[in-house]
């Protein structure tokens, strides 16, 4: 970090904690498309993740500059990235992600988990879609060997 954390309105709340942090190369980077090793260092790209809090009426963003580098020989633009904190092309860190789980698990219902988590109720929904995969079920290739059928017929004349 090389900035101090701030506090600012956002949208309906009084107060969000905005926290600064650049995330850079380990090392000198190589090029994900050509492999090439002929890179130079093109800025930052500016992104804000929603973080958790402990007070759900206190939101927490990750002002975070992502390293950006040139690839002078097949001149792609890549930038570093963290599977830790958040995959590719997220808004919400895997904090966030664990947490909306986490309360799956319990009786509640998922707007009130979206409040909880200061995300959308759909957000919450594809998060349940991507931590629900078909290996936890079990599949049957072929019917049973007895079935069971109830028919209720009726006539109101």
């Amino acid at each position: 970090m090389d900035e101090m954390p701030h506090v600012e309105p956002y949208k309906k709340f009084d107060r969000a904690l905005f926290v600064p942090a650049k995330l850079k190369f380990p090392q000198r980077p190589t090029c994900i498309f050509c492999g090439s090793k002929a890179v130079e260092y093109h800025g930052y790209t500016p992104s804000t993740l929603k973080h958790i809090a402990a007070d759900p009426s206190f939101l927490v963003f990750i002002e975070l500059k992502k390293h950006r580098a040139k690839c002078l020989t097949c001149g792609h633009c890549f930038q570093a990235e963290d599977a830790d904190l958040a995959p590719k092309y997220a808004q919400k860190t895997n904090q966030v992600t664990q947490k909306i789980i986490s309360e799956l698990l319990t009786l509640t219902t998922m707007k009130d988990i979206a409040n909880h988590n200061n995300v959308s109720p759909s957000t919450v929904v594809n998060v349940l879609n991507k931590s629900v995969t078909l290996s936890s079920f079990t599949l049957h290739d072929s019917l049973p060997e007895y079935l069971c059928f109830d028919d209720v017929r009726t006539n109101d004349n």
